[in-house]
């Protein structure tokens, strides 16, 4: 690692191990009845964030998708990012052939840094950015920015197929779903919002157009008139 890439980040077994679980995971089959989520956990010293960095770089170089890494604390997400820059910009990523005879290309991976408005005004540096890049291949950020960013697809284009080509890395999956407002949905049992998305469900499996949604929903909660309008 020091000799190719400059850097002195020498994974270790509990990473080595750590990564092999995660390919075999990423790498298996998906059914309907398979898991599409895998918590590990890492003791403290142990190298998270060289996982977290590692892991990102084979989402995109081995499997050809985009990683959005979230990290729950902005100072954090600073270092971290900072600390692998370095890292990511010795790799690159295959571009398929534009033509069947022709021969595929490589680019250089990208990978920016999401943060604060107000950094990023002072900032002259393309690697940062206010909001999610859907272009770039690595994306650190915090959940606030991915939040936003899958809601703008959700509110707008509805290219669901398209999560297919991201994987999402949480750095701190007890910070960020258990102990930081998590989503009522899909953490807490909710009767009627359970209704409404069994009713919404039944309603698209039957063929029934996104527009005529409102009338099959059957709810007072708030989250219907985001749904099913």
């Amino acid at each position: 690692m020091r000799g190719k890439f400059n850097l002195l980040v020498l994974p270790h077994h509990t990473q080595v191990v750590c990564l092999l679980i995660f390919q075999r995971f990423l790498e298996a089959e998906r059914l309907p009845t398979t898991p599409h989520a895998l918590i590990a956990q890492v003791g403290t010293g142990e190298g998270k964030s060289m996982i977290v960095a590692a892991l990102a770089i084979y989402v995109v170089v081995v499997l050809r998708k985009k990683a959005h890494v979230v990290v729950d604390d902005e100072t954090l997400l600073e270092r971290d990012f900072g600390t692998f820059k370095r890292l990511f910009d010795n790799f690159q990523v295959q571009v398929p052939p534009a033509r069947p005879n022709m021969a595929s290309t490589v680019r250089p991976l990208t990978a920016v840094l999401c943060t604060s408005e107000d950094k990023c005004g002072g900032e002259n540096d393309p690697c940062i950015k206010a909001r999610v890049d859907p272009d770039a291949d690595i994306c650190y950020c915090e959940a606030k920015h991915v939040q936003s960013f899958y809601a703008s697809i959700a509110r707008g284009s509805r290219d669901f197929d398209g999560y297919r080509e991201r994987v999402l890395i949480l750095d701190e999956v007890d910070a960020l779903v258990i102990d930081e407002e998590p989503n009522e949905a899909f953490v807490y049992p909710n009767e009627d919002l359970s209704h409404m998305a069994t009713s919404v469900a039944e309603a698209l499996a039957r063929g029934t157009p996104v527009n005529e949604l409102g009338s099959v929903c059957g709810s007072g909660h708030p989250a219907a008139r985001r749904v099913c309008s």
